[in-house]
C-alpha cells in the first residue's frame, strides 16, 4: 500500500515524459455526514490535455461553483477563473507551468493517501491499458489497519485518529513508470470533528487516453 501511494503521488511530469500527447480525466466526489445527515458534498472534474512537455490545456470545475482554466503554450501562461476573463503572463519561475499541471493531476494520489492505512492490495495478471503494458491492482479493506505518520500541518491533524471503515476499487498501473492509467477507488473514513463523530466517503475515477 505504501508503494502504491508513492506511485500515485508522482508528479504528472513523469507521465508527460513517458506518454507523449494524451488526455487525463479525473472525477471525484466527497461527502461528509453526521449520522444520516449530509453536511458537505463536493464533486469535481479535471481534464488535462497534454500536447508535449511545453504545451497543455487544463480545466477544473466543481459543484461549489468554482473552476479554473489554464493553457501553457509557446512559453506563456493563459489563465482564467470561472466566469472571469483570460489573462496572459510569463511563468514566474521555470518550474511554474509544470507545477500547475501536476497540481491539476494530483486528485487520485491525494484521496488514496486518506485511505492508505486501511488498504489491502492484490495484483492481477498483466494487461494492456492505453496502449501500454500495465498491471491491474485490486483494493480492499485490510483486516488490520496500519499506523500512519502524524500530520505535519494543523489542517490535517484530524487524520491522525481517523479510521478507514471501507475500501474498494481498482488501479491499473503503467509498468514502466507506475503512473495510474486507469483507476476507480472508493472508501469511507470515520473521524471526529469538534467532538462530533462524522463519516467521509470519497470516490475518484481516473482515465488516460492517448492523444
Amino acid at each position: 500500500p505504501d508503494e502504491l501511494g508513492r506511485a500515485l503521488a508522482q508528479p504528472w511530469t513523469v507521465a508527460v515524459e513517458a506518454l507523449g500527447p494524451h488526455r487525463l480525466t479525473v472525477r471525484s466526489v466527497v461527502e461528509v455526514k453526521e449520522g444520516d445527515t449530509l453536511l458537505e458534498h463536493l464533486d469535481d472534474t479535471t481534464t488535462l490535455d497534454v500536447a508535449g512537455a511545453d504545451s497543455y490545456h487544463g480545466t477544473y470545475d466543481n459543484s461549489a461553483d468554482y473552476g479554473r482554466e489554464v493553457v501553457f503554450l509557446a512559453g506563456a501562461l493563459y489563465q482564467r477563473p470561472r466566469y472571469a476573463r483570460w489573462h496572459q503572463r510569463g511563468p514566474e519561475t521555470d518550474a511554474e507551468p509544470a507545477t500547475i499541471r501536476d497540481q491539476l493531476a494530483s486528485t487520485l494520489g491525494d484521496y488514496y493517501a486518506l485511505l492508505a492505512r486501511g488498504v489491502e492490495l492484490s495484483a492481477k495478471p498483466a494487461t494492456q491499458e492505453a496502449g501500454r503494458a500495465a498491471t491491474p491492482i485490486t483494493l480492499a479493506l485490510a483486516s488490520r489497519p496500519r499506523a500512519a505518520a502524524p500530520a505535519t500541518v494543523t489542517q490535517r491533524a484530524w487524520r491522525d485518529d481517523a479510521t478507514v471503515t471501507a475500501v474498494t476499487g481498482d488501479v491499473v498501473l503503467d509498468q514502466a513508470t507506475g503512473i495510474a492509467l486507469r483507476a476507480h477507488v472508493q472508501g469511507t473514513i470515520a473521524f471526529v470533528r469538534a467532538g462530533k463523530p462524522l463519516t467521509m466517503t470519497v470516490e475518484v475515477e481516473q482515465a488516460v487516453t492517448p492523444g
